[in-house]
């Protein structure tokens, strides 16, 4: 198990078996891993995400780093399964899922979309806003019109 370094040497206890984690590097998949699941953040991703493919890994990339390339596929299993037909597995690949949010609401229309032809849909997500400081613009949109 690999995670960032400030987790190294920690324990997980899995199914009564203990694991040490790790710290990631770029040697960290010279090992011959099979499957990398990246969720550790954007730099993380663009850091050691080509490092596992080039060792051969498939990459399943949680962050926005690579959704935007055309050459990574989109992939949700239970919208777009056949877009895996088209990935060279063994010579290592990257796989970009969409935001959480994006994924349930696609599992629930890709049925009615089969079945009757969805041609227009507007959603509309609301994330929880934590107050630091970087986020005071968005403070002072939700609080207009209220007083302090």
């Amino acid at each position: 198990m690999l995670a960032i370094e400030r987790y190294a040497g920690e324990k997980i206890r899995f199914e009564d078996q203990d694991y040490i984690i790790e710290g990631i590097n770029r040697n960290s998949f010279d090992d011959g891993i099979d499957i990398a699941l990246f969720s550790a953040g954007e730099s993380i991703s663009m850091e050691f995400a080509p490092a596992a493919v080039e060792r051969g890994a498939i990459v399943i990339d949680n962050t926005y780093v690579f959704r935007m390339y055309k050459q990574v596929p989109l992939i949700i299993p239970e919208v777009n399964p056949d877009a895996m037909s088209r990935l060279f597995f063994g010579k290592g690949v990257i796989i970009a899922n969409p935001n959480c949010a994006t994924i349930m609401c696609l599992i629930a229309m890709t049925p009615l979309d089969r079945y009757a032809k969805v041609e227009f849909d507007l959603s509309t997500f609301f994330s929880f806003v934590f107050p630091t400081r970087s986020n005071t613009r968005i403070q002072r949109i939700l609080n207009v019109g209220h007083s302090n």
